[in-house]
């Protein structure tokens, strides 16, 4: 399971209109960034875990007693199985306090002033000559700060600035009617992605955290219109949508975590029938497995660098998708593009490319933190399989682990034996293998072939991908 879902926008877009009027009261009391939703799709056969921080815990259980669900405590952490509009939702207490300066709750505050500011310039026609100028009106400082009030302690000030200034290049002479984010085209364009073609989750297929409309019950006639009938394409979507973004009708925009002063802006899934992705080949697999002083393990993810010339490389990091017993998330970042990362490896889409394409089913991999080992017992059970996958990638001379493969065991166990055992480390680690495991296996035609793959699902490039401009920074 991946839990991403942090915002009561995202859990509304998640959970569908009918099932959220149930549960909204319950994630009205609690505070943004410090619950995590499973991304998986909500089915009424199974339970959907809320993992909810104590201190929103706390906040959430009168919501929870006045509809008289009984609260249990499980080995310690709080739980409660409310079952709600046939549905089973489990809030499950979780040692997570709040997301951090880089996860949901921060990002949707600086995504919102991002199109604060993106407003003043094209609708209201300001013109900042520097920084500071955004903040200089007591009036827009006030409006600023009750969007982003942590914008006076961070660099973002100066990178709003940037924004501003390669929006007003490439949009000041156009006229736009909305300026979404939250609710409106936003909410409306996912429940539509979600009910005409099953994709729960719409940054999968476009990640546009920003809309700028022009017309736009014009633009939502021809959406529907287009995706009508019993089997609606997703290409021919993409097509109109592609037009509505050349006439400037319908531009969404994807915003990437800064590292720099200066804004690039690139379009993304313009022609998507006829762009040709480059090959990609696997130069490097870092997939280290020595442990400290205190027997913990020196490094808790694994890096796999892949090339498609001297100037093009990108690195892919593996790890758990957030601290604890979690799934492996798949991020990569092109060299030079510092931290703006191009996006993760939609899981559900890898799944299926995986047993499809490759012949990687799930006996082989599997990403379910629940089918390895999570303590020292599960992992004598099956030390033998891990230790020869081990011994099989370490030999090969693209992997570098760092240690001699007869230390591979008693590392797990020492590792086992530490916090990197409460925290999901170790378990990660051994999913991590098994991947590599499974990608090493394949001919180095297919490798290739997936890891390229797998590069094109992360930046949401390819006819099956939303067209949108993405708005990031170069070192």
């Amino acid at each position: 399971m991946s839990f991403t879902i942090a915002t009561k926008r995202e859990v509304k877009a998640h959970f569908g209109t009918a099932l959220y009027k149930h549960v909204e009261p319950m994630f009205d009391a609690m505070v943004e960034g410090s619950f995590f939703c499973d991304d998986a799709a909500i089915t009424k056969t199974k339970i959907h875990t809320v993992k909810v921080s104590t201190e929103n815990f706390v906040k959430l259980k009168p919501a929870l007693q006045r509809k008289k669900l009984k609260i249990e405590s499980k080995q310690g952490k709080l739980s409660c199985d409310a079952v709600l509009g046939g549905y089973t939702i489990r809030f499950l207490e979780t040692g997570k306090k709040s997301v951090t300066s880089g996860d949901a709750q921060s990002t949707a505050k600086q995504e919102r002033a991002t199109l604060w500011v993106i407003q003043k310039i094209l609708k209201e026609k300001k013109t900042y000559k520097k920084p500071s100028d955004i903040t200089k009106t007591k009036a827009e400082n006030q409006e600023l700060l009750e969007i982003y009030p942590e914008i006076q302690d961070t660099a973002w000030l100066q990178h709003l600035f940037a924004q501003q200034q390669k929006i007003k290049e490439l949009y000041g002479s156009k006229t736009f009617d909305v300026y979404n984010r939250d609710g409106g085209f936003m909410d409306w364009i996912t429940a539509l992605i979600r009910t005409k073609f099953g994709i729960a989750k719409k940054d999968s297929w476009n990640p546009a955290d920003i809309w700028l409309i022009k017309n736009e019950d014009k633009v939502k006639k021809e959406i529907t219109d287009c995706v009508s009938g019993k089997s609606p394409s997703l290409e021919k979507l993409n097509d109109l949508m592609i037009r509505q973004f050349n006439k400037c009708e319908l531009i969404g925009i994807s915003l990437k975590m800064p590292s720099t002063k200066t804004a690039r802006y690139t379009k993304v899934n313009m022609n998507p029938m006829s762009e040709q992705p480059l090959d990609y080949k696997l130069t490097g697999i870092k997939f280290t497995m020595s442990i400290n002083g205190k027997n913990m393990l020196d490094t808790t993810d694994t890096v796999i660098t892949v090339s498609a010339g001297t100037n093009d490389t990108a690195t892919f990091q593996i790890r758990q998708n957030s601290k604890g017993f979690n799934n492996l998330k798949f991020e990569p970042t092109k060299k030079g593009a510092g931290a703006a990362r191009l996006g993760k490896t939609p899981l559900d889409m890898l799944k299926a490319m995986l047993d499809g394409d490759y012949g990687i089913g799930t006996d082989v991999f599997v990403n379910d933190w629940n089918r390895h080992p999570k303590d020292l017992p599960e992992f004598n059970e099956k030390q033998n399989e891990y230790i020869d996958k081990f011994k099989t990638i370490n030999s090969n001379r693209l992997v570098t682990t760092g240690i001699k493969s007869t230390e591979f065991g008693p590392n797990v166990k020492a590792s086992f034996g530490t916090t990197d055992w409460q925290n999901g480390y170790i378990t990660s680690k051994l999913m991590q293998l098994n991947f590599i495991h499974a990608i090493l296996t394949l001919t180095e035609k297919q490798r290739n072939s997936l890891l390229t793959n797998m590069l094109y699902l992360a930046m949401k490039q390819g006819p099956q991908f939303g067209p949108h401009g993405k708005l990031y920074w170069y070192k």
